[in-house]
Order: C-alpha cells, then structure tokens, then sequence
C-alpha cells in the first residue's frame, strides 16, 4: 500500500533545513508513478493509480523517494496559466522572489521513463511562476542519461537551483539529460541572498551536477551565479548550449553592501561542452577549471575568461565572428586595485596551453567589455579592431578607466594550435596573438606552439 504523506506547503518557505525530520524517514525509500491518465489526490503515485501531475506526485513522497513520470505533457494543462486546475502543476512561490511551477522540496529522483524526447514540461511566459521547475532542496534528481524531460514555454528559467539562507547543501544535487528550448535561461544555479554577517551554520559539501543537458534558443543557455557562501563543488560537464545569447556563464553573486564586487567561483568547472552559433560561448569570472570545451561559430566571442587559477587546457575556439579567446585580469573595478592591492592580486591560470584557435576574428563585430567601478555607473572598455585574435589579451581593466596604466601581465600562452603550424601570425591562415593583440600593458607569449591539432 502506498505510504501517504500530505504536505502543505506555505506560500514562502526555508529549503534545505536539516532540523525537521518526517515520521516516515525510517521507511524504506518507496517509487511513485506519474502519467497522463492519472489523477492527482492525496494517495496517488501507485502503477496502478498514477498521479497526473509531478507535483502532486512530490506531495506525497518522502525525502529518498523516486518519481517515474510518463511520457506526455505536464505543466499548464489547462492552458489558463493559473496553476490551480485539475492536472495543472501546482505553482508556488520560493525564495528570491521566483515562482516556480514544478517545485522540488523534497530529496526525491524525478525520472521520465521514456526520455526527454516524448516527456514535455510546458511553462507559461509572463506569469509570476517565472521558474518551470526549480530545486530548492539538497539530495535532488532531475531527470539523467536518456531519462530526462523537455521544458519550454518562453518561462523566465527552465531548470534552477535556488538556495536560500540559511541552508545546508550536504547531499549532491544533479540535473542531467534535460532539454530546455526558448527559456530567458535553460539551466541555472542561484546561491543564497547576501547577508551582512557570516553563516557559521551554513554546510556547503554537497556536489551540484549539471550534465547531458541541451540548451536552445535561449538568453543563456547555462547560468552558474554562486552566492557569498558557496563553496561545493558545481560541475557543468558534456553539455550542449546552442543558438542563444551567451552559452554558458559563471559569476559570482553580490559580496559586499554596496553591490559592487564580484566574489570568484573558483569551486565551478566547466568540462567537456559545447556551444554552438551563440552571440559568446563561454563567459566565466574567476572559474575554475574549463577543460575539453568547443565553441563554434560565435558571432560575437568565443571564450571571456577572468582567470581565476584554474586551468584552461583541452579547448577549441573555431570560427568566431570576434576573438577566440578574451582574457582579462580584473574581476571588478576594485580587485585588483592597482594602487592598494598591486600586482600580487591579480590572479591567473594555472596553465593555459594544450587548446585549439582557428577561424577566430573574421569579422570582428563592435566589441564593449563592461568594467564594474566602486561608485558606478559601470564604464566600458573598446579593444578597437585587431588582427585576427586567437587570444586577446586586454589585461587589468581597473587601469585605464582610473586613468592609470594597468599593471604589467603576461600570459603564458605557450604549446596552442593557432590555426597555421607556424604558430599564430596577424594575417593568413593563422589566428594572431601578442603585437596588436596585447592591450593595457599586457603581453602574450605564445612560443613553443604546437605544430599541428591537438
């Protein structure tokens, strides 16, 4: 007999609190079922009495439980966009000021049985659930390896994790082998709010997982923006970002009261994904490792990377209307600030070699790189048109919007594939680096270079 467990959830609420625990965490973790064909009440979930809708089916499991949803659609079913019909998904409010409209709040496994192809979450665009669905607690599964679902809808979010404070994330979270289409943003991570005082009680151990998911015409196909205490490891590997705005993007969240600095993410990798004909690839402030990563046919920029002492190793930049790669050293307009931190702040890779450019910067389009100041607004930095840039190198940007030179860079550039196996040149089939290519006092050494494909 299926275990019930009815819960009543308030409109605003604290995730991934460990001081509450069910009468039923004892029991052994049970599988519920969700199909089109079912009803929604608070005993479904059985095979041979399925719920019709996944939130219902979250309702009554326990933390541990595993959600097997049939092929269909699920999400507005009735087409008002209310959330509060028979067979609609039960849309809510969560932290930060989001709605979701399928609300993960429980440690539960949601799998489609039949794949992402033929199990389809439909969002609404315009309404105050501006999330499809979205994970608020630790120890969640979202969808794996050929058992993942479609989201679309022209929501705000498709899949997020939001976290709130305080919290703990101690169990993994991993979303996996989704597809999102036409969301603002098809898969992202949003750490905690901002608070002016430490967070002695907050745990930060549980890895977050993003992995064989697909993102299309989106804003932002993956956004990671981590919050003032994170500190698990967030992987986003062998993911697919494709026609949208920025591919993927990895920032940190606000740090200070005046809203101004931009704490590294250093505990975010980016491994082994692609985007394809997206405006920028890769946009990562302070990551950590970015390995084995593709980006084709940009039509703006393939990677902008503030190095952030990982490594960038393994990647390849083709044909990029703009540079392959934009490196720059300044996180912010006040780290590092040249006149109190010096040139021992600024940070750098712990090896940018082994990677592929060719094809880049064709067709430079206008190019603006936004500079965060301490007293606003944001100032803009124009590189002009360059040579052909497999790499430019912009170096600190905090220098020449305060009117001083930014301190000395050099980037280690050496064993790269620049296109030609002479190395990179400023005309011809090789993409350039250094000369006309290093700006703000900064410089690229790029020989040896590797002789062919790597």
């Amino acid at each position: 007999m299926l275990r019930r467990a009815v819960v009543t959830l308030a409109v605003s609420f604290v995730v991934l609190s460990t001081s509450v625990v069910t009468a039923s965490a004892s029991q052994a973790p049970i599988t519920l079922w969700v199909a089109n064909n079912g009803a929604d009440s608070g005993t479904c979930g059985t095979r041979s009495a399925p719920c019709r809708s996944i939130s219902q089916a979250i309702e009554n499991a326990s933390d541990g439980d595993t959600i097997e949803v049939g092929a269909g659609r699920y999400g507005d079913i009735t087409g008002t966009g209310t959330f509060a019909a028979g067979g609609d998904e039960h849309g809510q409010m969560i932290p930060e000021g989001k709605g979701c409209i399928v609300c993960i709040d429980k440690a539960v496994h949601i799998l489609s049985l039949h794949g992402a192809a033929v199990t389809l979450i439909q969002g609404v665009a315009g309404t105050r659930f501006n999330t499809t669905v979205a994970i608020v607690h630790d120890g969640v599964t979202f969808g794996g390896k050929d058992q993942g679902f479609t989201i679309t809808g022209g929501n705000a979010f498709g899949a997020l994790v939001v976290l709130d404070d305080p919290f703990n994330l101690i169990a993994p979270i991993h979303i996996g082998g989704n597809i999102d289409i036409g969301d603002g943003t098809g898969f992202g991570y949003s750490g905690p709010f901002f608070v002016d005082r430490p967070c002695p009680f907050c745990v930060f151990t549980g890895p977050v997982l993003f992995s064989d998911n697909e993102a299309d015409n989106n804003g932002t196909g993956f956004s990671i923006t981590t919050g003032q205490n994170d500190g698990e490891p967030i992987l986003v590997q062998n993911n697919i970002a494709r026609n949208g705005g920025t591919g993927f993007v990895a920032v940190g969240g606000i740090e200070n009261e005046a809203a101004l600095s931009l704490r590294g993410v250093g505990n975010v990798s980016f491994v082994n994904n692609i985007a394809i004909g997206d405006a920028t690839g890769f946009n990562a402030n302070s990551a950590g490792d970015i390995r084995g990563n593709t980006v084709s046919g940009s039509s703006q920029i393939g990677f902008l990377i503030v190095p952030g002492g990982g490594l960038f190793t393994g990647n390849t930049a083709v044909g990029s209307a703009g540079p392959g790669v934009i490196v720059q050293y300044s996180k912010d307009g006040q780290s590092p600030d040249v006149a109190d931190e010096g040139p021992s702040a600024i940070p750098g890779f712990r090896s940018f070699s082994g990677n592929n450019f060719y094809g880049n910067d064709r067709n430079r389009p206008p190019l603006e790189l936004t500079i965060f100041t301490p007293t606003g607004p944001f100032r803009t930095y124009d590189p002009g048109p360059s040579a052909h840039c497999g790499v430019l190198n912009v170096g600190a940007l905090t220098g020449p919007v305060q009117g001083v030179l930014g301190p000395p860079i050099n980037l280690k550039a050496t064993n790269n594939f620049w296109g030609s196996t002479k190395g990179p040149s400023a005309s011809g089939a090789g993409d350039a680096a250094g000369g006309a290519c290093d700006q703000n006092n900064a410089t690229t050494t790029t020989k040896p270079f590797a002789p062919a494909f790597l």
